[in-house]
């Protein structure tokens, strides 16, 4: 990966909670795509509520999105995040 993509996701990725960054590395090894079902027996010692709170916080630093039309599905918002968090 070049060098100029790793630091703009890096610096994207240290805007987040540690918190949020291991949920997000979590979701990575689902897939591109994941549910929040999918996602929340991954992620230990959060309620329901708090993970919710992570994701907003993912998404609104564009990490992931919402899939349209899809209720509690997400995806990342390019291929080279999810390839990050998931080394």
């Amino acid at each position: 990966m070049p060098e100029g993509i790793r630091d703009v996701i890096g610096r994207r990725l240290n805007r987040l909670s540690e918190h949020c960054n291991d949920a997000i590395s979590k979701a990575s090894i689902i897939g591109p795509e994941f549910g929040f079902n999918q996602l929340q027996p991954l992620v230990e010692g959060v309620t329901g509520d708090q993970l919710l709170e992570l994701v907003d916080e993912a998404l609104s630093v564009r990490v992931i999105e919402e899939l349209p039309g899809a209720s509690g599905r997400f995806r990342f918002a390019h291929a080279l995040i999810q390839e990050t968090l998931s080394k």
